[in-house]
């Protein structure tokens, strides 16, 4: 393997193993909403404490 490989390899590595920590800390309920992305209408913006 050459070093690019190698290097390429590794960086995928931990951008997957932070994937894997956001989703279980959203899974475990950590995170805090996010209000500037997704859908904001009155109808969901009312529910977001729910």
């Amino acid at each position: 393997m050459n070093l690019m490989g190698i290097l390429g390899g590794l960086g995928l590595f931990m951008v997957g193993g932070a994937y894997l920590m956001l989703a279980k800390q959203g899974a475990a309920g950590l995170t805090a909403r996010n209000s500037a992305v997704g859908i904001r209408t009155k109808k969901t913006q009312s529910s977001a404490g729910d």
